[in-house]
């Protein structure tokens, strides 16, 4: 029996240089091997989600895929979450082809069988989200109360040389921020507060100054625009 083998990571600072799908494809070749499948391709996709499901690297795997053969993964988070895992896992069995994980063995093409994978699916899909949900309000907070959160600090701050890990207000900047609250306050559309900031040259981060930029300047800054600075 040929089998095909695919492998994926999700994107990760060390991206360029991870060794994950490697490290995946010699699993999967052992337990070909254990299973006598003969290896007819490897695929692969680095730094791509489990739930993205224009993935080109499984695309082409389950093109490759004919009546009879094996899609073979290291284990189902590999091979995807969600609604892209279902309808990557219907491709492969419309082609009259199996799917078998090295951590699972292969796949039952059961009704119930795939109506727990489809499950499963979901609650990954789901699992992600809300680790996501909370990376994002953890880093929500940390910036409310001061710290720097990423590489890039927020406009109208600068690092504390005192603490590095915590943001000040940027002296010059703060200036601008300033003018956008009371610009806004006085009634003015986004679009006018940035020819007036262009007016009167105050300096954006970029080359020139966007109505996205002062919208996210201003929602960040909401509760100071509510009580008022001067």
């Amino acid at each position: 029996m040929n089998c095909i083998i695919y492998a994926r990571f999700s994107p990760r600072p060390d991206q360029d240089t991870s060794d994950a799908n490697q490290k995946q494809i010699e699993q999967c070749i052992e337990y070909a091997a254990d299973q006598g499948w003969e290896i007819k391709s490897i695929h692969e996709d680095k730094a791509k989600s489990r739930d993205d499901a224009s993935r080109e690297g499984i695309a082409g795997a389950i093109n490759d895929l004919k009546r009879g053969e094996i899609l073979l993964c290291y284990d189902s988070s590999r091979f995807g979450a969600g609604l892209a895992a279902a309808i990557y896992e219907d491709e492969i069995r419309k082609k009259g082809a199996g799917l078998a994980f090295v951590v699972g063995g292969p796949v039952e093409d059961t009704l119930d069988a795939r109506l727990v994978r489809e499950i499963m699916y979901a609650v990954n899909s789901y699992q992600r989200a809300m680790i996501g949900a909370r990376t994002k309000a953890k880093a929500i907070k940390s910036m409310r109360e001061g710290y720097v959160v990423g590489g890039c600090l927020p406009y109208g701050y600068t690092r504390d040389p005192e603490n590095p890990k915590k943001m000040v207000e940027h002296p010059e900047e703060w200036k601008t921020v300033k003018l956008i609250f009371k610009l806004r306050r006085e009634g003015l559309t986004h679009g006018k507060i940035v020819r007036e900031l262009e007016r009167v040259g105050c300096p954006p981060r970029g080359r020139f100054w966007h109505r996205n930029s002062v919208k996210r300047i201003l929602a960040r800054e909401a509760g100071r625009l509510r009580s008022g600075v001067e």
